[in-house]
């Protein structure tokens, strides 16, 4: 059985790639090279001493700052990943309006 690389099979059906600046080299690059190629992610205070693989938005979106971006370990993107999409699912609830009848 063959594998597919890690890569693909997250990029595979997404069109976030696309949505990418021209000169996200330039950034994954100087994100690495800020962390010194090491993971950022840091655990009961204690930074991951693990090679980082991936270039990370701390919050979701489209802001590509260098502010918003962060060297990660693949274990610790994909706990991240992992956690942004299981709060996406969670649907949005409206506060529950007190009944009409009680002052």
């Amino acid at each position: 059985m063959s594998r597919v690389p890690r890569e693909r099979v997250a990029w595979e059906g997404s069109n976030r790639r696309a949505e990418l600046p021209p000169n996200w080299d330039e950034l994954r690059a100087a994100t690495r090279d800020r962390a010194g190629g090491r993971c950022q992610a840091v655990d009961d205070g204690i930074r991951c001493p693990l090679p980082g693989t991936d270039c990370d938005h701390i919050k979701p979106g489209s802001d590509h700052c260098l502010a918003n971006l962060q060297w990660l370990c693949a274990t610790h993107h994909a706990r991240k990943s992992a956690r942004e999409g299981a709060l996406a699912r969670i649907p949005l609830r409206r506060p529950a309006e007190p009944h009409p009848g009680i002052l």
